[in-house]
């Protein structure tokens, strides 16, 4: 194995973790090239290093990160729609048994962002 190996599968599994289409270009940009392994296959256990530092998943953190994202990149209007719809996909979920407990963690998580949000001074 190379020494560029290492570098290369974490760049990778960094992309395909994150999800993100920005790092793919930054990628290409700093001349690491991107192969694709249509055999590999990631499979999402869900928040397993985060539980240790959070005790659990972080959903007071997400759902304030979240709303100062869209808030910030995608204005008001934009955040009461995904706030919205983050209500409706949370509470939906919870209202048919599918991982209720966790759903309505999230929704609480929204909520509590939501007044935090209205309580902070402007």
């Amino acid at each position: 194995m190379n020494r560029q190996a290492p570098r290369i599968t974490i760049l990778v599994l960094t992309c395909c973790l994150a999800a993100s289409a920005a790092v793919k270009p930054r990628a290409r940009a700093a001349g690491v090239p991107t192969v694709l392994h249509p055999e590999v296959v990631v499979r999402h256990l869900g928040g397993r290093s985060t539980a240790r530092e959070f005790g659990g998943e972080a959903f007071d953190l997400q759902a304030r990160r979240r709303r100062e994202v869209v808030g910030a990149r995608l204005g008001r209007r934009a955040l009461r729609y995904d706030d919205g719809a983050q209500a409706l996909t949370f509470g939906l979920r919870a209202a048919v048994g599918r991982e209720r407990g966790r759903n309505l963690a999230a929704l609480r998580a929204l909520r509590a962002a939501r007044r935090m949000a209205t309580a902070a001074p402007r």
